[in-house]
């Protein structure tokens, strides 16, 4: 790699930075390429880019932006998985590719600014997704009013089956 392609790759890497919320690096000696590919594959299909950097273009790369966090645990071959959103989804892709290949380590992630330790990214992967705890929210909004309409429901109907009961104690008393 020659001086310009360094540095555009530099610049990549650091507007890949600011896009993403959510950065994990990793470890991956050990593996094959082919089990790369597998999880590069895996992590694709929800949105997350996986890439293997140098470490001296992903120190440059990382300066001014929330992923600088993680200077300290630049060492050895690494790749850093990039996501939207929370960290959970790639935190459970991440974690189930790890139980399958003991191999592959979780060094460290940044998530909004703050730093989380290889097993606290690990410990995330057990949390719900966003997308849950949204429904499991409208769900404990909507029981309240979904109650009260079963109430207001059932005010008529009681006053139907009370008078169909008096028409007929009086049809059959007289």
């Amino acid at each position: 790699m020659n001086r310009e392609e360094k540095q555009k790759a530099v610049q990549d890497l650091r507007d890949k930075f600011l896009r993403y919320d959510v950065a994990v690096l990793t470890r991956f000696s050990g593996l094959k390429v082919s089990e790369l590919g597998e999880l590069r594959r895996g992590l694709k299909k929800i949105s997350v880019d996986y890439q293997v950097v140098k470490n001296s273009l992903l120190k440059r790369a990382m300066e001014g932006t929330d992923v600088a966090l993680l200077r300290n645990h630049i060492r050895g071959p690494l790749a850093i998985a990039l996501g939207k959103g929370d960290i959970v989804s790639l935190a459970k892709a991440l974690t189930v590719y790890m139980k399958e290949h003991p191999k592959f380590q979780i060094e460290a992630g940044v998530v909004g600014g703050k730093l989380l330790e290889g097993q606290a990214v690990e410990e995330a992967a057990t949390l719900p997704s966003r997308e849950e705890l949204v429904a499991k929210l409208l769900f404990l909004l909507n029981a309240p009013v979904a109650g009260l309409m079963g109430v207001m429901r059932e005010i008529p109907g009681k006053l139907l089956r009370t008078l169909d009961a008096i028409r007929q104690q009086k049809e059959s008393g007289a």
